[in-house]
């Protein structure tokens, strides 16, 4: 019995695209819940986390789960980038820079 639900679990998770995602935890699940919400959807998501937590993981499983995954996945790592980009100016989409917030107020 314990077996057959190893095995159930491996494919329910390759089926929905988790194959890579290894846990059991509430966290993850409610993670895993979240990726399936979003995925189907044309939002922009940004992933944070330290070094080493599956950032990418879940970014690709929202990709393979979404209406763009036969489209090229393309990851950016945003740590190297230049301390100027690290503010909301490097976020906006309309064409014009977001303003940065006052420092001295």
């Amino acid at each position: 019995m314990a077996q057959e639900k190893l095995y159930l679990e491996d494919e329910i998770r390759s089926e929905m695209n988790f194959e890579e995602i290894v846990g059991e935890s509430p966290l993850l699940r409610a993670v895993l819940k979240q990726v399936e919400t979003v995925a189907p959807t044309d939002s922009a998501v940004l992933i944070q986390g330290e070094t080493g937590t599956g950032k990418e993981l879940i970014a690709r499983a929202i990709h393979n789960l979404s209406p763009r995954r036969d489209h090229t996945f393309v990851k950016v790592n945003c740590a190297p980038s230049p301390p100027a980009c690290s503010n909301r100016n490097c976020l906006a989409t309309s064409g014009a820079p977001l303003r940065e917030p006052s420092r001295n107020a």
